[in-house]
C-alpha cells in the first residue's frame, strides 16, 4: 500500500485526472515524514506498523520503476505501480 493523492482536477479542460488516485513520491514522503516525526511516543509506536509498510511499498516501487526504465518518477500508478510522470 502506498498514499495516493487526492484533491480536485485542475479545472483548466484538459480531462487529465492528474492528482486522483495516483501515487505521488512527495505526498508519501511527507506522510513518512511525519509518521517518523510524530512527538506522542505512544502513538508513534502504534504508527510503527504503518510507517514500515508505507515505506517499504514506496521504495519497492521507486525502485522496481528506476530497474524498469533506468530514471525515477514523481507519480506513480497506484495499481500498477508503473511510472507515469
Amino acid at each position: 500500500m502506498t498514499a495516493p493523492g487526492g484533491g480536485r482536477d485542475a479545472g483548466d479542460g484538459t480531462q487529465e485526472d492528474y492528482w486522483r488516485g495516483k501515487v505521488w513520491v512527495n505526498v508519501n514522503y511527507l506522510a513518512l515524514a511525519a509518521l517518523y516525526q510524530h512527538p506522542d511516543k505512544e502513538a508513534k509506536a502504534l504508527m510503527g506498523k504503518t510507517y514500515s509498510s508505507l515505506r517499504a511499498n514506496l521504495v519497492e516501487t521507486i525502485t522496481a520503476g528506476y530497474v524498469r526504465n533506468g530514471f525515477l518518477f514523481e507519480q506513480y500508478d497506484d495499481k500498477t505501480r508503473q511510472g507515469l510522470k
